[in-house]
Formats: structure tokens, sequence, C-alpha cells
């Protein structure tokens, strides 16, 4: 199964790729705690000043996954939220989002919280 995400260094800039194109890189809580790990390890790191987060495939993020956001192993989860994640885009070194096609809901949200 390959990676929710796409990581790489290039130029002292941290590239995140949101990897679910079969669904418009919409977000589970696989994404999420994906992508939250990646910018605090990014943070941490001297070889990264700054971190860029776009999209496979045609949309940068379709938003929330409704169905993956219904099933049991959903519901019993994780302390990990979208006011987490906000609150580590607010601290985080400086983020551009590469909007490459749509963004909606999360996807949008995510955007408005990026420095560029």
């Amino acid at each position: 199964m390959p990676s929710v995400i796409e990581v790489q260094i290039e130029d002292k800039v941290g590239i995140i790729k949101l990897n679910r194109p079969e669904s418009l890189n919409a977000f589970n809580n696989e994404l999420s705690d994906a992508l939250y790990s990646q910018v605090e390890e990014f943070n941490a790191s001297s070889t990264v000043n700054s971190i860029l987060i776009t999209g496979n495939g045609k949309a940068f993020s379709a938003g929330a996954d409704v169905a993956g956001f219904q099933d049991e192993n959903t519901k019993k989860r994780s302390p990990l939220s979208w006011n987490d994640l906000i609150d580590l885009f607010i601290r985080s070194k400086p983020i551009v989002a590469a909007i490459n096609g749509f963004a909606v809901g999360m996807g949008i949200t995510l955007f408005l919280f990026a420095d560029i």
C-alpha cells in the first residue's frame, strides 16, 4: 500500500505531497496523522528552512473523506484534531501551500493557515 504522503527535501525546502489521488487527496485520519507528523519532523530538522505542501493528482484536496470518518476504527480514535493541525501550522517554519487543482473544505482550511 502506498504512503498517504510523499516526502522529499530539496534546497532546504521540505516538500510534502498529499498522496491519495484516487480520493482527490481527501483527508482521513491516516492522512491527517501523517501530515502532522511530517510537519513536526521538518520543524525539528536543521536541514529544512521552509515547508511546501501540495497534492498528487488533479486536486490539492477534496476535503474530508466522509466515508473514512464513518468506520468503526475512526469512532475509537484519535487525540489529533484539526485544531492540533492548525496550531502546528501557526507555530511552524514557513509553510507554502502549492494549490494544484481545487481545494475544498478541509483542503481550503489547510491552505488558509499556510503562510503563502
